[in-house]
């Protein structure tokens, strides 16, 4: 099953700018496919996580959070389809919001996941959807 790789807070605001698409053609001996702007990658070649978070560290300009999942963990969570109903409205814009948490052998310490023996780990998702039914009226 492929690895799906997250970057937290990368392209946003001006800040920790990359571009998505030359960090893939880097990473194509990993098979590695851009998914939209956001630091989202799917990697199709067998790699360890360690070694792929490795990789990423030194191709990528500024520090971040790398959480690397497992392609079925995604598809598990965009099964439940939660904005399938109702239909969205004019005006309503919707989120996914990625909840990560530390796996740690014993004795190591919650959120160290840079130390040995931890890895980040993808706990949950958050849907959201907010807006006003009157966008764009005046």
């Amino acid at each position: 099953m492929a690895l799906v790789v997250l970057l937290r807070g990368v392209n946003v605001g001006g800040h920790r700018t990359f571009r998505p698409a030359t960090l893939a053609k880097e990473l194509e001996h990993l098979g590695a496919v851009n998914i939209g702007a956001a630091g989202t990658f799917v990697i199709r070649e067998r790699v360890g996580r360690a070694e792929l978070r490795a990789e990423l560290a030194r191709r990528l300009p500024f520090d971040t959070e790398i959480v690397i999942c497992e392609g079925r963990e995604i598809l598990r969570l965009a099964s439940n389809d939660v904005f399938a109903r109702p239909p969205a409205e004019p005006g309503i814009v919707r989120f996914v919001s990625v909840l990560v948490g530390d796996l740690c052998e014993s004795g190591a310490a919650a959120g160290a996941a840079a130390s040995p023996g931890c890895q980040r780990l993808v706990t949950g998702v958050i849907f959201t959807a907010f807006g006003s039914r009157a966008a764009g009226a005046r």
